[in-house]
């Protein structure tokens, strides 16, 4: 039976093997906002956080990746917050319990709070959380 882990990938290492996780963020629909040479500069130089989602079976000593995470942080005056920015993966059933890993992370890191910024399914599918803002946009060009 195939378990799932996540490892935070290290920046130095991105760049390198690149390859692995681009296709897990080309699914995320970018919506205009990511650039995904931009966002493999940020992430090479430290600006965001890249994390694999494995899957790992032990019985035939095999792993793949089946899903990516970007995160941030962000400071506002009063509190430091942890941000979900995008999510592509495969399976997310099988993988979703690995959030509270991803939320020790941020406690780690100080944060106060997490963002999580996506469609509104995630809000149906992620315990505890709840609809705190509505992101709304125009184009102007």
């Amino acid at each position: 039976m195939a378990e799932h882990e996540l490892h935070y990938v290290k920046p130095w290492t991105v760049a390198r093997d690149w390859e692995l996780y681009r296709p897990w963020l080309e699914m995320v629909p970018l919506n205009g906002l990511y650039d995904l040479g931009e966002l493999k500069r940020s992430l090479v130089a430290a600006e965001r956080h890249l994390w694999a989602i494995w899957e790992v079976d032990h019985s035939v000593a095999e792993m793949s990746i089946v899903a990516c995470v970007v995160t941030s942080t962000f400071e506002y005056q009063l509190l430091k917050v942890g941000r979900i920015n995008l999510c592509g993966g495969r399976d997310m059933v099988r993988w979703l319990n690995l959030v509270p890993e991803l939320e020790q992370a941020f406690r780690d890191e100080g944060c106060d709070r997490v963002e999580v910024y996506g469609r509104r399914g995630w809000e149906r599918v992620l315990d505890g959380y709840k609809l705190q803002a509505c992101v709304l946009a125009k184009e102007l060009r």
